[in-house]
């Protein structure tokens, strides 16, 4: 990691893809889950190296091969959108559960939504609202948002002004701006 390490900024993230990308590449072909995913994001995205969907999923699929469960997520939005791969929503489902059930906040909050719109599966509101609290209770301030606006409107089974207001402050502490734009209507009809 030591040559990449001057391209990286002091939280880990990439500062320079175009200089990082054939390092990382390298490291990539030695079998690290996390640099594979990684790769499929520079790919995904082009940072670094042109823009090529069918190389980002298959380094997606190397990096969920390996266990990471960011790509597993990664892999599984390939699927739902169609990008670099054949459109698959059931695949996608299979893969935001997988990654959901690993324990990744991002898989889980997506994974909630599919079952709350009835995407690919059965509506099932309570198990949205159950993978939603699982990733909310991680952070994730779509989480968070989605758990507040369920408990708020009751489409949960349970209307509750109280935890409403508890997840969209959490959601709008996060950042996230619909909560608080929610937060201050609430407030004013009160």
């Amino acid at each position: 990691m030591g040559e990449l390490e001057k391209y990286l900024n002091s939280d880990g993230t990439v500062r320079d893809y175009s200089r990082a990308f054939p390092i990382l590449l390298r490291l990539a072909k030695t079998g690290n889950a996390s640099d594979q995913n990684l790769v499929g994001y520079c790919f995904s995205t082009g940072s670094g190296v042109k823009r090529n969907k069918t190389q980002a999923v298959a380094w997606y699929r190397r990096a969920a091969m390996g266990g990471s469960k960011e790509a597993i997520g990664n892999l599984a939005l390939m699927y739902e959108e169609g990008v670099g791969v054949k459109r698959n929503p059931k695949r996608a489902l299979a893969l935001f559960n997988k990654g959901a059930k690993l324990g990744d906040a991002w898989c889980q909050t997506n994974l909630g939504t599919l079952y709350a719109e009835g995407y690919v599966t059965k509506r099932d509101m309570r198990k949205a609202i159950y993978w939603w609290r699982k990733a909310a209770k991680k952070g994730d301030a779509k989480a968070q948002f989605n758990l507040g606006t369920a408990y708020l409107d009751g489409s949960g089974g349970r209307k509750s002004d109280h935890l409403a207001v508890l997840w969209l402050r959490k959601a709008a502490a996060s950042g996230h701006r619909r909560a608080a734009v929610i937060l201050r209507s609430w407030k004013e009809g009160k």
